[in-house]
């Protein structure tokens, strides 16, 4: 059975199960909204750049294209990264403090170490406990802006500007929350958004992404929504 297939046939079986899901995420939502639960603020502004699927929208590519614009316009970006696969448990751990890199990929995981090592100047921090990593990079380092990467379920951390992304070849998937289908929350979610931006336009057939735009801003509660391709550049071992 293919890789398809097996997705298929393990959405089949957690079908049932996708309502609960996506009821408690419903209502943790809500905890956080209500104030049951904490929203911390840092310092500094924070740009959260997230996904509602469970991946393949090109996050990281993203997130590498607006440090990369911050830091041409004389800012000091950081980056904040749950790190996943990695052994940065509830951190704060240091990647780089933008000039030297202080781990590898094993203990940061691949995408903060990818980050630290492709931008000159990113100050790049890893961590469960994301509040904290945003405190260190101000305190520490004097981030004068907080990324925070994959951080659209991260509610803990105020935001004052959430870009969610979706794959603009299958913007929410089978339309069913995990773990019946790719979604991490139901599609009403896209409301908290600031703003959408549709990624991989390079799958899609030009006519159709106007369409496509429509359908997402309607759903969204009438947010803007972008589009993003991505081009391949070359290799590097």
């Amino acid at each position: 059975m293919n890789l398809h297939g097996c997705r298929h046939r393990l959405f089949a079986i957690g079908r049932p199960f996708s309502p609960l899901y996506s009821l408690i995420m419903v209502l943790r939502t809500s905890f956080y909204q209500r104030g049951l639960l904490r929203i911390r603020k840092v310092a500094r502004p924070v740009i959260s750049i997230g996904n509602l699927s469970l991946g393949g929208t090109g996050k990281t590519p993203h997130v590498m294209a607006l440090a990369k614009w911050l830091l041409s316009k004389g800012l000091r970006p950081a980056v904040v990264s749950r790190g996943y696969g990695g052994r940065a448990g509830v951190g704060p751990l240091v990647v780089s403090d933008g000039e030297n890199l202080f781990c590898d990929a094993a203990i940061s995981g691949d995408e903060p170490y990818m980050m630290a090592q492709a931008l000159k100047g990113l100050v790049v921090i890893a961590g469960s406990n994301r509040v904290e990593c945003a405190r260190e990079a101000i305190s520490r380092f004097g981030a004068t802006t907080i990324i925070l990467d994959d951080g659209f379920q991260h509610l803990r951390l105020h935001r004052d500007v959430d870009i969610l992304l979706l794959p603009a070849k299958a913007p929410l998937g089978n339309g069913r929350v995990f773990p019946g289908g790719e979604l991490r929350e139901p599609p009403s979610a896209m409301k908290r958004a600031t703003c959408i931006i549709l990624s991989k336009c390079e799958e899609v057939e030009f006519n159709k992404l106007e369409l496509l735009r429509e359908k997402v801003h309607h759903l969204a509660g009438n947010r803007p929504v972008f589009f993003s391709r991505t081009e391949f550049q070359g290799v590097r071992l």
